[in-house]
Formats: structure tokens, sequence, C-alpha cells
């Protein structure tokens, strides 16, 4: 006979034993691959991707050597400009 869950504790202890979820996910940027290569020679280039959205802005400094990563900037994301005013 197996037993179906019911949604109740049985026990009290069964609440303090869960261990909160305190796991950050490491935030990783669309179309890079981050591991290592098995065999090659070794780049100086930056690993970044970033796109010129043209319209007269000019692509900053931090976009293009810096770290964050933000899926709606539309210098490292995949946003489109088109039809929008950057205040």
């Amino acid at each position: 006979m197996t037993q179906q869950y019911s949604g109740k504790l049985d026990n009290p202890e069964q609440l303090n034993n869960t261990t909160p979820a305190i796991e950050k996910a490491f935030q990783k940027q669309q179309g890079i691959f981050q591991n290592a290569k098995v065999a090659g020679k070794k780049s100086v280039k930056n690993n970044r991707w970033y796109k010129e959205v043209g319209l007269g802005f000019k692509t900053p400094k931090e976009a293009i050597e810096g770290h964050y990563i933000d899926k709606k900037c539309p210098f490292t994301g995949d946003v489109s400009i088109r039809g929008r005013i950057l205040t």
C-alpha cells in the first residue's frame, strides 16, 4: 500500500529541518561561451558581445568593457531602440 501526500506535516519538526534557499544564480550573457576551450591560441580580445545601435547614439565604454549583464540594455541586450525615445 502506498501513501499519498496529504499536504500536512506529520511531524512539526519537519518544518525546522528545511534548509533556506540561499543559492544565487550566476548571470551570463546570451550567446557567449564561457567554458574553457580544448585547444587553440589564447585570445587577447574581450569576450563581451555588444552592438552599435545607430541613430547617432555612441556605445558607452562601460557597455563595451564592463561586467554588468542586462537583457534590457539596448547596447548589450537583445532590445531594439527603433521608434523609442531615449532620455
